[in-house]
């Protein structure tokens, strides 16, 4: 057998090594059953490898190894915990988060006889068997090890849960993490191992593609934002594929590729496909009910391919001596390689569209024409390269004494007091092999790339004499030639290579010079197929577009000719959502003559209005019937700009604009649903239903229409209505970012070990079995003991260990956090997903969801602190909170500039916040900001006080506020009635919460627009949240009214300040 079958051999016995049951079988042990958790294991491999190539392997070979891995990944940890209490010696049957013990779960109310738990994973065995078998049948040997060892990778996970198998820990002492963190994690430790090494070997290597938002913010359109990041997503998901390619999927730490869906429907298509179709189609099959109960919504594997998923970042392991792995060098040459082969992989496959389009060739020709400019990618790669053989070896020296080597590896020279912490048995080098990973990562690497970097200009800059100089040899179409190079009014730093000019004195009409420019790049029969009005939709006249903005914009086409629905303007991100509206409140079986009479209707309203001539009523009717169909019927796109620019020719007057259009839309389609004999009722309640989280405020939504709504004159449900169908000329950019995340990948918590140990213990003492005190004392001197060594080796007491298994738990709850947000965006945002990262976010949304923005702080800590699968706990979710920046801008804005706002808020804004709270202790971030591109009006709302988190209760608030203020419950003027009467003594009466409580009170209750004293004090506890009970019967206002926020020189401001922030959003929403 090869090397390469003896890695794989060894990641299939990992992967295996513990049952999926593992700490029920320790339970039974207890209890005095024959069970160990080792045979259980056999019998689990033997039965999934059964009649395939693996089936006579001599599994004692590799065992040693596996075991090395098995305890390694647990981290350095496990070593104190090996000598001091047996595996088998307790059982717990909860689960503590691994980045912070104070939230814990109980696994199940009803532990599993060992019978049962066998014949579950007796049928997880045969279906994976039944795979695997096929494939082994159909491939040679060093192929078939390999492809099986990849599919069971992909598999283990999701059939364990899909098939009703309960989580289970992977250590009982250390009750954080489930088995198959653990497995997953021993599978990649395995490289850092291989072959068999008396230390660590293999590389850690970080990937990092500089300069992400210059590339993806400069964007005119959503199709060019959105283009930008899917390149960068698909480029460094190319190279990750390359790799697993030679390596296998365990090598990507991050992101993880358990319940990837690039890895599930990408990668195992291209190589199980080929092999055999059916096997894909199972596993494929497998795959999708696995993540539609993850993240409990019917997930299109469509849809998901064209999401941005894959950060610019890769954190990889990779074992020494194998294929090119053999010194730096050489890995960097070839992942520098890997890279141009992956960009011009995408390259050939966007250019090469065997049914273009008459405009996406017309385009191809004008790229073809610089192709030596979009060769290589816009920026090279950041690449720093941890041999973990140097680590172990320096940290051998460290813990000998020598100050240069802890210098060099950015640990406390004052380690060498560690020799008198642990026992004598433990030497430095056993100690180096299991702290290695740890100090790689929570300190080498950080120092690394304080330092290292790889600079790489794009095509058509070099790098000389400190600076970045132009040698631009490209072929401009369109513009004037004698001008030098046209900068890209896109991004401002690329020279255009297709250039637009305007028509002197006509409005929205391009230079016919440029035009026939153009014309020249096609032949006869592709210029009678041309359609300009198409052009016209993705390029307005005056662009100047440089290579790689062409190559966003031939992107997003690409992608238009192959999604049944996406956004290419910003004006699809507000249609979209009233599009999804009209259809859900208009039933099927009357939606034809719905259509048939909104065009009438329109028609009627422009003709009157405007005074359209007889002649040209047929062309308008036509125009509209165009417009309606795409609006309400079609997944296609809308340009709105383009049926203003028609409706306007004919109308021979001065533009109509997108707001006046839409009053005209929204009076139209009041018109007809009033005709229908809709009940309004049913319309509001589909409306609501659509822009908020019903659940969270259906009792509040029917107690307004019970006591409020029902009393209403005529004419204000008639101006309700209208004004809810009634699009908006807004749209929201959406950024989220995990709080900390960079220090927690490292292992910094905000709370200190010792704090992180006693809750471990606490809930430990209180719920292990059986009971006894030696035991229980061991475990605190061993815990004891790591909180020690960890101080002494950062000098600070906030570290816990990074083990494999930790940064396996860690991207696994990333990666679940990517997925929900994906489904939040499209199900109750009604938006655009930019990016998902799991801790970052990026979404274009319309302002009617904007209560909804706040469940994604809710996906990122999941429920209770875990994210869940059949209600189970399965992986840790991140407690430390996300903070996020909501910019609500114009369709006219130019996006760029809006979404650099967007961006600056949340680093500014809500990154810089410090709250304080009944002058507790304070914290920082996790803050919600948002801001208005018209108007320098800002809020910045905490999601939590020092003990409690209050996302929850502020949907609520937001959402309630948004339903009155819709129905007309609450008056629009409240914001100016406030400053006007209280503005002024804002901070006289900042640390005076009775004087608060009392004009919010006031200015609130004169607002409510109903004269009954009781329904007015009901709907002010409910719209104030006092209703809401966070704390010991303390409200949401309560809380809101005792939480500060600080100022840079440590000053607590305004008491008030959560409270104005909810009027200044109120102020915005008003103006919507």
């Amino acid at each position: 057998m090869s090397v390469n079958d003896d890695l794989y051999i060894a990641k299939i016995f990992a992967l295996l090594h513990d049952p999926p049951y593992k700490s029920y079988c320790i339970y039974e042990s207890i209890r005095g059953g024959l069970t160990g958790h080792e045979k259980e294991a056999k019998m689990f491999r033997e039965k999934i490898l059964k009649d395939t190539v693996l089936k006579q392997i001599n599994w004692r070979r590799y065992e040693k190894l596996v075991r090395e891995a098995d305890t390694v990944s647990s981290g350095f940890d496990r070593l104190f915990l090996d000598f001091a209490v047996k595996t088998e010696s307790i059982y717990i049957n909860y689960i503590a988060n691994i980045f912070n013990p104070k939230y814990y779960e109980i696994l199940t109310t009803r532990i599993p006889s060992i019978d049962y738990l066998r014949n579950i994973s007796g049928e997880i065995a045969e279906e994976i068997n039944g795979i695997i078998k096929k494939l082994s049948e159909k491939l040679g040997t060093d192929e078939a090890i390999k492809t099986i060892y990849i599919t069971l990778y992909a598999l283990l996970e999701p059939l364990c849960y899909i098939k009703g198998l309960i989580p289970s820990l992977a250590d009982t002492r250390i009750p954080t993490h489930t088995v198959m963190d653990h497995l997953y994690a021993t599978a990649m430790t395995v490289n850092l191992l291989f072959p068999q090494r008396k230390i660590l070997s293999g590389y850690l290597i970080f990937i990092d593609f500089p300069g992400i938002h210059e590339f993806v913010d400069a964007a005119r359109k959503s199709g060019d934002f959105w283009a930008g990041s899917w390149i960068i997503s698909e480029v460094i998901w190319k190279l990750a594929e390359k790799i697993i390619n030679i390596y296998g999927p365990d090598v990507i730490i991050s992101p993880t590729l358990r319940m990837n869906p690039y890895f599930y429907f990408k990668y195992l298509k291209n190589i199980l496909e080929d092999i055999d179709r059916e096997v894909y189609e199972k596993v494929k099959k497998i795959a999708i009910k696995f993540l539609n109960k993850l993240v409990g919504y019917s997930i299109s594997v469509e849809d998901i391919m064209w999401q941005p998923l894959i950060p610019g970042t890769l954190l990889i392991a990779l074992p020494k001596g194998i294929k090119w792995c053999k010194n730096r060098s050489e890995i960097t040459n070839n992942i520098i390689n890997l890279y141009y082969e992956s960009w011009n992989d995408l390259i050939r496959r966007i250019t090469n569209d065997k049914k273009p389009k008459p405009l996406q060739n017309l385009l191809y020709k004008v790229l073809e024409k610089n192709r030596n400019l979009i060769e290589k990618p816009p920026i090279g790669l950041r690449i720093f390269i941890m041999d973990i053989e140097e680590v172990c070896h320096k940290l051998i020296s460290c813990l000998k004494g020598n100050v240069n080597a802890c210098k060099d590896l950015g640990v406390c020279s004052e380690i060498t007091k560690i020799s008198k912490i642990v026992d004598e048995n433990f030497n430095p080098e056993i100690l180096a092999k299991h702290l290695a990973f740890h100090v790689a990562l929570s300190t080498y690497l950080r120092k690394k790339t304080d330092i290292e970097k790889i600079p790489s200009s794009s095509a058509f800059w070099i790098y000389k004499d400190n600076e970045n100089r132009l040698i631009f040899l490209g072929k401009q179409i369109g513009g004037r030639k004698n001008i030098g190079w046209t900068p890209c009014s896109q991004c401002a730093l690329e020279p255009a290579i297709l250039v637009l000019r305007k028509k002197r004195g006509k409005v929205g009409e391009y230079n016919d010079r440029d035009f026939k420019e153009l014309y020249k790049l096609i032949g006869e029969n592709e210029i009678k197929m041309f359609a300009k009005k198409d052009f016209e939709v993705h390029f307005k006249p005056g662009e100047a577009i440089g290579p790689y903005c062409l190559l966003k914009r031939i992107v997003y086409l690409y992608a238009l000719s192959r999604r049944k629905q996406f956004f290419v303007s910003t004006d699809d991100i507000v249609l979209n959502s009233y599009k999804e509206f009209v259809k859900k409140c208009i039933p099927l079986n009357v939606r034809r003559d719905f259509i048939k009479e909104l065009v009438y209707s329109l028609v009627e309203i422009l003709s009157e209005k405007y005074g359209i001539l007889n002649g040209k009523v047929e062309s308008l009717r036509m125009l509209c019937q165009h417009f309606v169909r795409q609006l309400i019927e079609e997944y296609r796109v809308i340009d709105i700009e383009v049926f203003l620019l028609l409706i306007n020719e004919l109308l021979k007057k001065e533009i109509m604009r997108r707001e006046e259009f839409f009053n005209i839309l929204s009076h139209a389609s009041f018109n007809v649903l009033k005709n229908t004999r809709l009940n309004f009722e049913d319309v509001l309640r589909c409306y609501f239903e659509h822009v908020c989280e019903y659940e969270y405020v259906r009792d509040f939504y029917e107690y307004c229409i019970e006591k409020f709504y029902k009393n209403y004159r005529e004419e204000m449900k008639y101006l309700i209505l209208k004004n809810i169908l009634k699009p908006s000329i807004r749209y929201a950019i959406v950024y989220a970012d995990g709080d900390n995340v960079g220090k927690i990948h490292c292992g910094y918590l905000p709370i200190k070990c010792k704090d992180y140990i006693n809750m471990l213990l606490n809930l430990i003492k209180k719920y292990y079995y059986p009971k006894n005190e030696e035991v229980e004392r061991a475990l605190e001197k061993s815990f004891k003991k790591i909180c020690e060594i960890l101080k002494i080796i950062h000098d600070d007491e906030k570290y816990i260990p990074v083990s494999p298994t930790y940064k396996a738990a860690l991207s696994a709850s990333i990666m679940i956090t990517a997925l929900k947000d994906i489904v939040t965006v499209a199900e109750n945002l009604h938006g655009m997903t930019i990016f998902s990262g799991g801790d970052d976010l990026i979404a274009l949304t319309p302002i009617d969801t904007l209560s909804n923005v706040l469940l994604f702080r809710k996906n990122y800590e999941g429920h209770k602190c875990f994210h869940e699968f059949n209600k189970w706990p399965i992986v840790s979710a991140i407690p430390y909170g996300r903070s996020l920046s909501i910019h609500v801008a114009n369709l006219s804005d130019l996006m760029s500039e809006e979404i650099a706002r967007t961006n600056e808020s949340l680093e500014s804004k809500a990154k810089r916040s410090v709250w304080t709270y009944n002058e507790d202790k304070e914290w920082r971030k996790d803050a919600l900001v948002i801001s208005f591109s018209r108007s320098k009006t800002m809020s910045c709302i905490p999601l939590k006080n020092s003990k409690d988190k209050i996302y929850d209760e502020l949907i609520k608030l937001l959402s309630r506020l948004y339903i009155v203020f819709k129905l007309y419950i609450l008056s629009p003027s409240l914001p100016e009635d406030f400053e006007q009467k209280y503005g002024r003594i804002r901070d006289l009466i900042s640390r005076n919460t009775l004087a608060i409580r009392r004009i919010i009170d006031y200015i609130f209750r004169e607002n409510i627009t109903i004269r009954n004293k009781k329904l007015r004090e009901e709907m002010l506890n409910k719209i104030l949240g006092k209703d809401m009970v966070i704390r010991d019967d303390f409200s949401l206002f309560n809380t809101l009214i005792h939480t500060y926020k600080k100022t840079k020189d440590g000053k607590q401001i305004s008491s008030i300040f959560e409270i104005i922030d909810f009027l200044k959003l109120i102020r915005i929403l008003r103006g919507s």
